[in-house]
Parts: C-alpha cells; structure tokens; sequence
C-alpha cells in the first residue's frame, strides 16, 4: 500500500463510491459532456444514492457548477426521490452553460462540480474539478479538441521515485507534472497501469492530456479468472478516472501481450459499456494483432512491431499514435545519463530529434509518445533504463531542452516555465562539442563570446538523411550503454548528427552552430523573434571547484508538514563564480536539523557536478535546515519551512 488511505463514515443515505459500487456506467458521480461549442455545453450528471438505512426518506440532488472565477454557471435540482432501503437509485440531471470556458493543454479551465444529497439538511457532498472539452478523432484526419485540429507531443511516464519506489506524496506527484508539462509534453501515457488520482489531478489542472492503462504487461495468462481480472481492472480505472478532464486516450490492451484478440476486443465493448457515447476514446497494441482489432480502436498503435520487430511504413487503414519512439530504435544509443557527457547528451537528443522529425511527416501520425521522459528502475534489470529526458532524481538531460522548444512561443502560464526559450547544449569547456547545438522556439538566435556577437542564424534546415538503425534490429537493447559498443562512428549517429538536417517537420529545429573556435570566459544564446530579443540563456567555462550550493526541488510548491511530503535536495559543485563543474564527482554528505530526514545514499558521489538526496518532512512544523559537505569545497546551507496540512501549498 502506497497511496492515501481515507477512512469514511457517513449516513446511512449517501452518494456511492464509483469503484464500491460496482455498476456499469454508474456508481458515484458521472458526468459526461453530451454536447460542446464555444457557445454552449451541456453536461449530463448522473448520481447514484444508497440507502443503507431501515427507513425510506426522500431525498434530493442538488447539482451545481461554478467557473474558475467561482462564479455559478449552471444548476440543477431533482424532485423529491425515495430509495428502498438496501437498495441504490440513479438520478440524471443536465447542466447547461451559456459561453463556456473550455478545457485544453493551452487554457486548461477547470469548473468546480458540486452535488450535495439533502434529506432535510445535507447528508452528503460530492466535489471535484471537471472541464468543458469534446474530443474528436478521425481514422483520416487524426484528433480535434474542441473542433481543433492537433499533433499530441507526449511522453511515457513510470512513477516510481528512486529510493520510496511508488510512495510519492500528493505534492510531489504535481511538482513532477509541473516538469513534465513545462518540458512541453501535451500528452502523457500513463505506463502501464493506473496512477495516482493526484497526478491526474495536477493534469487536469496544468493540461496535459493522459492515456489511461490498465495495469499489466508482456504477460497473458489464458484461463477465465485472468480474463476476469483483466476486464475488471479496465472497469474499475474508467469509473475511477472517467470525470478527470485530463483522460483523452483509454488503453484497453496489456501493453506488449499478443495474440489474444477475441479478449482485447471484448475491452473495446467494455470500455463503451462504462463510458457510453463519442468521448470514450479507446486506443491499443496493433501490430502482432489481427486486422479485425485494428478497425476496433478509435486511435489504433503503431509505429513499431514488437512481434516483427520492424517499423511498418504505413498504418492499416487509420491514422495511429506512436505510443514509444526513440529507445526501441536506438536502444543502448539512446540511453544515456547526465553523467556520460555533453557528446553522449547529444546523441541522444539527436536520436529521439530524427524519429519524431520522420514520424511528424507521415501521413498516418495522429500523435506521439516519447519512450519516455524519466529514466526509470526496470524490474527486469538491476540497471536502470537512462533512456529518459529527465534522470531519476528528475534533473534534465539535454533532451529535456529539445522537448521544451517544441512548445509553441505563444504558450504562457506563470506556474511553469514557458513563453520563448532558448538552451545551449554544451558547457563551454575546451573538451566539449565544437559544433554548439541550441534548442530555441524562437526565429533566429545569435551566440555571442564574451560579449561580442559571432553568429546569428535561422533555425537548422539541412537535408533529410535515412534514420539509420544501427545494425538491424536494436542489437543492444537490452544492454545497459556501458556494455555496448562505444564507438559512435560505427554507429547511425556519424551519418549527420546535428549537420543541420533531419528537422524539417519539427515545429522548432535547432540551431547548429559549426565548428565554433573555443575562447574560455561566456557563451551566451540570445533569442529573437521578429528582430526583438525574447529570451537568453548562458554558460560560463567552469573553473575549479570551490564550493557547494544547496537547493530544493519545490517547483513553485511548499514543502507540507504531514510526515509524507517528498521534495529533492540538490547540492551543485560550483566554481568561485558559482558555474556549475560538470565533471566534477566528489563525495557530498547531507545534514538535516528541523522536522525532516533525508532518504537516500548519504554521502552520495556527484553526478554531472550535482548530488541529489530524498528529503521527507514530519508532521511537526518548524523551520528545516539542510547542509551539505564535501572535502575542500566550501559547504552549503539551505532553509524551508513547511506548510501545515491543510493548507494552500502550490504558489
């Protein structure tokens, strides 16, 4: 058991437990968007009322919804209604509303859903947030949000942290939505199996769009009882996600389990059973299936074969999302982690850069997901996959920048980064790349060298060179990337890695800077769009290392004092200027006074110049004071103070 754990007692009339109730298209509360336009939705709710009492009281449903501004917008109220006691009773009702702000990854406008149950006073409430939003999707045109064409930029995410696996607090399950939208991802697929209602949550309220999976993989077990139990995982995920704005996709298959058509499309027909009508999406595995499954699935998988290992050329029929791209391909070539260097950083980028440039120009594209954004524990391996754009401690690699300058310029939300960036791939020593990559989603961008400007250049529009797998199919999968073979020339990459090519369906391509002549001191990137600066970004050539710095992961959020709370503590090795030495690996030890206590490897070696510990609050408040130490560097101190329960703690 990793998750919240509530106790609830209530009256004996009360509004049922969606999963507990364990009826099809009911139980709880269900609300679905029956019809969508900019100037008016309406949404169908319906209630299910049990009466665990001895008497018949009547009650009443009253339904009501307000706007982000708290502003009531719609309501609705039953007539008088009995139930027999032991017995349970639905009751509809529809919510209309007049210019309704709708939901989607760029405006994601939440409405606040109430439904109390009156039985002469208020014996029960049901809340939670929902948005206004109509999923549309066309086996040849692809997928529309609210009458909008889109392209979904996603990513696959594990949620287990290093060291408490799976036991993440609330609050760190949206510190780490927060990284993963501002990375610019629109789409996340929730690998594999259901995850915790509070990401979901930090979903709906940062708009990113999730496919929901039922739990399970690469394992089948042919009798009724798993049958069983596969259907009703799917049943109990939808009718506990199904009001979350967030849940576009549903995944209806055990994720790389072949041969078993007649079960997966029963799931199909389960899925519109709990979810009736057009917003029930369903998706899934089609390659190593039969052509019969691939007609089943509103968004049909393809992309790449594991039965065949092969990437088909063109989709059966239907526009298809690519649920993984950029490990199976490249396997050991893409897994690298922050400590392998600038070089290695690149090649990884530029792998996942060419297989998301050539699917953007298939016509069969409906969306992509990155395998995957987080380097992750494999439970097959003791190593651990760094195929991710982010290491384990959550701290970006430099495929992380690439994701982020895809977002759109025009995208602004002050709680996470976004608006014009600009990130230079390269720390600026004399042993690093001297051809300097940027990842920018502005127009142009100059470099400038100690102040003085020695390039300006448009975005990399060079030729479309053969994606290259290496040698034949992913040779070294499941290798971990010190066991495969490190010479890079014999490898896909020395083909045209970042020659300025393989971009031209990106939203944003880099900017390659050629053969740059290394002087020690400031490289700076300036971003322009339309000739005016938008944004900049620098890098110092790092000296020697003098000291630590301290830091918490709290992105933009308080650490709370419920004995539960997660944030990473990040020490840097700095120079005297306070530059990051990235290759600095000394032995760091963390201290704590206050509330807290730290989880982890302590000492812990630096990575990339940087040593991260778990840090977990208590639930007693006062101030926490953190150190870290190294051998003849300068410590760090560091103080927070949490937040108590119950309190606002998202800045």
């Amino acid at each position: 058991m990793y998750r919240n754990v509530a106790l609830r007692v209530g009256h004996a009339l009360h509004i049922t437990d969606p999963v507990l109730a364990d009826t099809v298209a009911g139980g709880g509360v269900f609300v679905r968007c029956r019809q969508v336009s900019a100037q008016r939705a309406v949404l169908d709710v319906s209630t299910q009322v049990r009466n665990d009492g001895d008497d018949v009281p009547a009650f009443v449903v009253h339904a009501t919804l307000h706007d982000a501004n708290g502003r009531l917008v719609a309501r609705a109220e039953s007539g008088s209604r009995s139930c027999a006691a032991g017995q349970a009773a639905t009751v509809q009702q529809t919510l209309e509303v007049d210019s309704p702000a709708l939901w989607s990854p760029e405006s994601p406008d939440l409405h606040l859903l109430t439904v109390r149950l009156l039985c002469g006073s208020v014996v029960d409430e049901a809340r939670q947030h929902v948005g206004i939003r109509w999923l549309e999707t066309d086996p040849h045109r692809g997928f529309f949000l609210n009458g909008r064409h889109r392209v979904p930029c996603g990513a696959n995410r594990h949620q287990a942290y290093p060291y408490v696996g799976n036991a993440l607090s609330d609050q760190a399950q949206y510190r780490e939505a927060r990284k993963l939208k501002a990375a610019g991802f629109d789409l996340i697929r929730l690998s594999h199996y259901p995850q915790s209602p509070a990401f979901l949550d930090a979903c709906d309220a940062l708009g990113m769009m999730v496919i929901e999976c039922i739990p399970g993989w690469q394992h089948f077990t042919d009798d009724a009882v798993f049958r069983a139990a596969v259907e009703q995982n799917l049943r109990d995920t939808i009718r506990r996600d199904r009001n979350h704005a967030c849940a576009a996709l549903w995944e209806v298959t055990l994720n790389e389990t072949y041969g078993h058509d007649d079960l997966f499309l029963r799931m199909i027909d389960v899925a519109r059973q709990e979810y009736p009508g057009s917003q029930m999406l369903t998706c899934g595995d089609t390659e190593g299936h039969g052509a019969t499954l691939i007609r089943g699935y509103d968004v049909p998988y393809s992309g790449w074969d594991d039965a065949t290992h092969s990437r088909p050329s063109r989709a059966h029929g239907a526009m298809s999302l690519h649920r993984e791209y950029g490990d199976n391909q490249f396997g050991a070539y893409s897994r690298y982690g922050r400590g392998d260097g600038e070089f290695l950083m690149l090649v990884q980028a530029w792998n996942y850069q060419t297989a998301l440039n050539q699917q953007l120009q298939l016509p069969w594209t409906w969306g992509q997901c990155a395998w995957e954004a987080i380097d992750n524990n494999r439970g097959m391996s003791a190593q651990i996959a760094t195929c991710g754009a982010m290491d384990l401690f959550r701290l970006p690699k430099f495929l992380y920048h690439f994701f982020k300058s895809q977002r759109s310029p025009a995208v602004r939300d002050p709680r996470f980064e976004s608006g014009p960036t600009v990130f230079i791939a390269n720390y600026w020593m004399a042993k690093s790349p001297r051809d300097v990559v940027v990842f920018s989603n502005a127009d142009e961008v100059a470099l400038l060298v100690n102040g003085r400007e020695v390039c300006r250049r448009k975005p990399d529009s060079g030729p479309e060179v053969a994606f290259g797998d290496g040698s034949g199919f992913d040779l070294n999968y499941w290798q971990h990337q010190s066991a495969a073979p490190r010479d890079e020339r014999a490898s896909h990459v020395n083909q045209s890695i970042y020659g300025g090519g393989n971009a031209r369906a990106l939203a944003h391509p880099p900017f390659t800077f050629k053969d740059m002549a290394f002087e020690a001191g400031e490289l700076k990137a300036v971003a322009y769009m339309g000739g005016r600066s938008v944004a900049s970004h620098e890098r110092r050539t790092p000296g020697k290392a003098v000291a630590l710095t301290l830091d918490a992961d709290l992105q933009g959020t308080d650490l709370v004092a419920d004995g539960g709370d997660l944030v990473f503590v990040h020490a840097t090795v700095v120079d005297a200027r306070g530059t990051m030495v990235p290759d600095a690996t000394q032995l760091v030890a963390f201290e704590v006074d206050g509330p807290a206590e730290l989880i982890g490897e302590n000492p812990r070696v630096a990575e990339a110049g940087i040593a991260s510990v778990l840090l977990r609050s208590h639930r007693s408040g006062g101030m926490i004071r953190l150190r870290a130490k190294a051998p003849s560097l300068v410590a760090a101190e560091f103080e927070l103070r949490p937040r108590k329960p119950g309190q606002d703690w998202v800045a």
